[in-house]
């Protein structure tokens, strides 16, 4: 198993915590396709999903060519209304880094704080109320991009 793979398979169960973590049932389905959809009144999560999360929004894109391993979202009638993903690619770190920060000054987003250190880049964007937070690594060849938003507005 890659590191990307790992980190992966670490952010899924981080959600699974996030999502069940309320003291709510969670449904859990295992698919024939080898994907998992967990089911909270929280939120979902979508564990070797294909496509971003129900209602991801437009000026948010995902990485060209990107595969997605992960998709969840977060119910706001019973928690901070909220979306992840992870994308992988075999374009490096910096290639990622560089096209997201233009692209998303290109749609309106402001980046506001960036971090670059041993082969990862981090920075978060807003727009509107939302906050977009970026982190990306990578490892083996292989660049892992981790997306979440989050609604600030209230």
């Amino acid at each position: 198993m890659t590191k990307t793979s790992i980190a992966a398979l670490v952010t899924s169960f981080a959600m699974l915590g996030l999502l069940s973590g309320c003291g709510s049932d969670a449904d859990v389905d295992v698919n024939i396709d080898g994907t998992m959809d967990i089911e909270t009144e929280e939120g979902t999560a979508k564990i070797g999903a294909q496509s971003l999360p129900e209602g991801w929004p437009e000026d948010a894109p995902a990485y060209p060519g990107s595969t997605i391993s992960y998709s969840a979202s977060m119910n706001p009638q019973t928690g901070e209304p909220g979306m992840a993903v992870v994308l992988s690619t075999s374009d490096t770190v910096s290639a990622a880094a560089t096209y997201y920060k233009t692209e998303l000054a290109s749609r309106g987003w402001s980046v506001d704080t960036a971090m670059e250190a041993g082969g990862t880049s981090i920075f978060s964007a807003t727009k509107e109320g939302s906050v977009l937070s970026l982190l990306i690594a990578g490892a083996e060849g292989q660049t892992t991009i981790t997306m979440a938003i989050e609604n600030t507005a209230k």
